[in-house]
């Protein structure tokens, strides 16, 4: 019986951790405080995937879970809300790349301080 309990807990475990995928994004880009390259440096990043939940960390440096919101029409766009630890509220659109396996773009009523950073799976 203990067998059988112990293969269960590590059957639903495996399935658990499988469905979370891992991401590495470049530097965020965009937004009030890029370098003349247009780029935020040191803002490279590991990310984590799990069914409708994304966890990354903004230009800012501060960890953000990200919770689906629904599609953007047929574009193939995703929205996400966030509410950081300071209680700000972040709306970011994920979407298919051209180089890359997707784009995250922390949308902002004014456009200079829209930033946007590039994803693949490992």
């Amino acid at each position: 019986m203990k067998r059988i309990l112990l293969g269960s807990i590590l059957f639903f475990s495996f399935q658990i951790f499988s469905e979370t995928q891992t991401f590495v994004c470049k530097n965020w880009e965009g937004g009030l405080f890029a370098n003349e390259n247009g780029e935020n440096e040191g803002t490279m990043m590991i990310g984590e995937k799990n069914g409708k939940t994304v966890k990354i960390r903004n230009y800012h440096g501060t960890k953000v879970v990200l919770n689906y919101m629904g599609k953007f029409n047929d574009t193939g766009t995703f929205l996400y809300q966030s509410i950081s630890p300071d209680k700000y509220i972040g709306i970011y659109a994920i979407s298919k790349s051209s180089d890359y396996d997707f784009s995250i773009t922390h949308l902002s009523v004014v456009k200079e301080a829209q930033t946007e950073t590039h994803c693949n799976y490992q």
